[in-house]
């Protein structure tokens, strides 16, 4: 039986549209947003991607702070690249930049 993934309270569902768009846009390689977001290439890769599961290809689930920092290296607002949850809530989210202002 496959196991299901179930996240963490930090994570923040993104939309790898988006990232892979702005990122096409400025004319960046995934090794750029990665060396200026400080993480792996593969992370960005994922968030682009999103994740296999049984039912089909769903979006990435990331911890917040890897998104905030990926939205921050392409320049725009972490709220760009998140999307809703499947409760509909992105508390993470909401939290965080409610916390920043």
């Amino acid at each position: 039986m496959a196991r299901r993934w179930h996240g963490r309270t930090d994570d923040v569902v993104v939309s790898g549209t988006t990232i892979r768009s702005v990122r096409t846009g400025l004319g960046w390689s995934r090794e750029r947003v990665a060396r200026e977001a400080a993480c792996s290439v593969e992370t960005v890769e994922r968030a682009e991607r999103g994740r296999r599961t049984v039912a089909g290809l769903r979006p990435a689930a990331l911890r917040l702070t890897t998104a905030q920092a990926i939205a921050g290296a392409l320049g725009i607002d972490i709220r760009t690249v998140t999307v809703p949850a499947v409760d509909g809530s992105n508390s993470a989210v909401t939290t965080a930049t409610t916390d920043e202002f």
